[in-house]
């Protein structure tokens, strides 16, 4: 970095299929920004694989940051959390602590029900170019889902629960990002739609210079291909997850109007059961969804034994193609 430039240290916080991707691969391309590496959240400290950085319980992102990015006027990269990861509120409580106030916060924000729909219908993983990561020297193998094959095992490998526990992660995760933002002493709030609409806005949070020219061009450069959607109909639950989503965006902007955070608490017991502690306002309004789709209203608070952990492994086939071999749309 040349001497009288500031340094920006900067994380995108998002939760998984919410063009999280798209977006850190796009700051990547202007200079002076440094985002080409993947995050994600551990349980316990965790060795470098491939382009990925662990964060854990009791570490520093920002040393993290500099040990693993060179030099830029803003370096950082963008965080995802898996299924199981954040589960209980001393889960989320663990990751507050290793973000110092000095790192800019990004977060970027999807609707529910899409990252629904696209995780489990289209699945959990795109493919891969060149752009994206250069791991094991452009080697781009990963293990691809079968949209037929899911739509045959959707029904049966999800109950309504499931559903409700995945959407349930979704949104503690942009509770995360929020409450990171709030720590923080800048943050920026992006919505998934205004991507390239907004990219300009970003690289100017970030302090980075740029042309008009340079914006579009990266904002229309190819866009990685990815396995056609499932149909809506063949969704799991997929009235039940749209009804659940909603709620759960609707607490997340009351959040950040400082309203409560409608999720006061889950807890999990040695047998995977969980305990929900739920504001009057979101149990009434899930109370009511219950009731519509004819659920056990206790299950708003209980909903049993946590399996979102065994969805991805249910929906994965073990097939491993090569990205130019991959049937795609």
């Amino acid at each position: 970095m040349e001497d009288g430039m500031s340094e920006r240290l900067f994380i995108v916080v998002s939760n998984t299929r919410s063009g999280s991707t798209h977006f850190a691969t796009s700051l990547n391309l202007f200079d002076g920004v440094s985002c080409n590496f993947q995050a994600n959240w551990h349980a316990s400290h965790r060795s470098p694989d491939d382009f990925r950085l662990p964060f854990y319980p009791g570490c520093d992102v920002a040393e993290i940051l500099r040990e693993a990015l060179p030099d830029s006027q803003a370096r950082g990269t963008k965080l995802t959390f898996n299924a199981q990861a954040v589960t209980t509120s001393a889960d989320q409580d663990s990751v507050y602590p290793c973000f110092s106030s000095d790192i800019s916060i990004v977060h970027l924000h999807r609707h529910y029900f899409d990252i629904y729909a696209s995780r489990f219908g289209r699945g959990t993983v795109h493919l891969l170019n060149e752009e994206r990561d250069p791991a094991e020297g452009g080697n781009l193998v990963n293990s691809v889902q079968n949209v037929a094959e899911l739509a045959q095992q959707a029904e049966h490998a999800m109950d309504p629960m499931d559903s409700y526990k995945a959407i349930l992660q979704f949104y503690t995760v942009d509770l995360i990002a929020s409450r990171l933002a709030q720590q923080s002493e800048s943050a920026f709030r992006i919505d998934y739609p205004d991507i390239g609409r907004r990219l300009g806005e970003v690289l100017q949070f970030l302090g980075v210079q740029t042309s008009a020219d340079a914006i579009r061009q990266v904002r229309e450069r190819p866009l990685v291909k990815k396995l056609p959607p499932l149909n809506r109909d063949k969704l799991p639950n997929c009235d039940f997850a749209q009804d659940i989503s909603n709620v759960f965006v609707e607490a997340l902007y009351r959040f950040d109007r400082g309203l409560g955070p409608g999720l006061l608490e889950v807890r999990e017991d040695g047998d995977g059961e969980l305990a929900i502690g739920l504001e009057p306002f979101l149990e009434e309004a899930l109370g009511l969804i219950w009731e519509r789709h004819g659920l056990n209203s206790t299950t708003t608070t209980a909903p049993g034994p946590n399996r979102i952990k065994n969805i991805d492994a249910i929906a994965r086939l073990a097939e491993i193609r090569t990205a130019s071999r991959l049937p795609v749309e």
